[in-house]
């Protein structure tokens, strides 16, 4: 319907909040007899996109676009650039997963669509060298970029919101335009292998799952991360990489591995295991962090290390190992640890 934006493609029901200005006298108006037809057709089948100007008369004149079986499938694979823009025409939501095909056109713009309910893949791709889908606001399931040899640009100015963020294999894929301000909500983001020097635009705040691993390149992870309530792993990527996660207050597993600085001041509660084996940082500090609920805390392997300080350390639900980190001579920065469940295991030229 050519009112603006509505709810009708959910409940069948009308939203005025958004009708462009100027152009609600010209609706009030209306016959009462054309008014009710128009809300009868939008209920009965739904627009997906709208349209909208004044008529000869100077009234409002509305011309809906009402959904149609190309909006909404299971999954529908686009094989060229002609095929995005059509179905981008016809569908502002697309209802199920759309999955683009292995020899489509390069750049590759995929205009129009603002939601997908379902994923949205890329896969297995030898020719796009550039993705860009820049009215896409949400992915209801998982956004896939994956084996993409020659992708060097993605491109999503106004995305949000993923169910799951997979970026693998992407060898060319040296920099991202996401927002701002960027994916804030995600329940999974993996970014393996790829030539990013920066996670720029993924600012989640609550996530599930979290793996960061083999970006040669990656030098800094700077992240407004609050809690991860499965497992954040980062490993083997650039030697100098930083990570800066000064916001996380809870984590329910941890492995971070190959990292030469990493900072978590609010960190405070860890509900199993954390592990920081084999970095490169010379100090580790957590000052917050007060206990795990009942996994383990491991520092093995990390040659650089000089000083451990958790002052706020209390109690640890499983086992304690400081192990072969060569450069650390003194162990005191524990001064209120009470409490370990499991075993504690030391190893190392120690001399207090």
């Amino acid at each position: 319907m050519l009112l603006g934006s509505t709810s009708s493609d959910v409940t069948g029901q009308l939203t005025l909040s958004t009708v462009p200005s100027g152009c609600l006298s010209s609706i009030s108006s209306l016959p009462l007899r054309q008014l009710a037809l128009l809300l009868v057709s939008s209920v009965a089948s739904p627009p997906s996109k709208l349209a909208h100007g004044l008529d000869s008369q100077g009234l409002y004149a509305y011309q809906p676009i009402f959904y149609s079986a190309q909006c909404s499938k299971a999954t529908t694979t686009i094989n060229s650039q002609a095929e995005a823009t059509a179905l981008g025409n016809a569908c502002s939501k697309y209802k199920g997963s759309i999955v683009i095909g292995t020899q489509t056109d390069t750049p590759f713009n995929f205009p129009g669509i603002e939601e997908i309910t379902g994923d949205l893949t890329l896969l297995n791709n030898a020719l796009i060298t550039g993705f860009s889908v820049n009215e896409l606001t949400t992915v209801g399931g998982t956004l896939t970029l994956q084996n993409l040899t020659l992708l060097t640009s993605f491109t999503a100015t106004v995305l949000t919101s993923v169910d799951k963020l997979h970026l693998q294999s992407l060898p060319a894929l040296g920099s991202l335009t996401i927002g701002p301000p960027g994916i804030t909500k995600a329940n999974e983001v993996i970014v393996s292998d790829t030539f990013l020097e920066a996670l720029s635009g993924i600012d989640v705040r609550d996530v599930k799952q979290m793996d960061i691993n083999n970006n040669r390149r990656l030098k800094d992870f700077t992240t407004a991360l609050r809690t991860v309530s499965g497992t954040l792993k980062i490993s083997a990527n650039n030697k100098l990489m930083a990570v800066t996660m000064n916001s996380l207050q809870w984590i329910q597993n941890m492995e971070i591995a190959n990292v030469t600085t990493f900072e978590a001041t609010a960190l405070n509660v860890v509900n199993e295991s954390a592990h920081f084996d084999f970095n490169y940082f010379e100090k580790f500090v957590a000052p917050n962090l007060t206990h795990t609920e009942e996994g383990d805390i491991s520092f093995v392997g990390n040659s650089e290390l000089q000083n451990i300080t958790l002052t706020s350390l209390s109690a640890i639900g499983g086992g304690f190992t400081i192990a072969n980190n060569t450069a650390l001579k003194v162990v005191t920065g524990f001064p209120k640890l009470k409490t370990i469940t499991g075993a504690l295991k030391m190893k190392g030229n120690f001399t207090e």
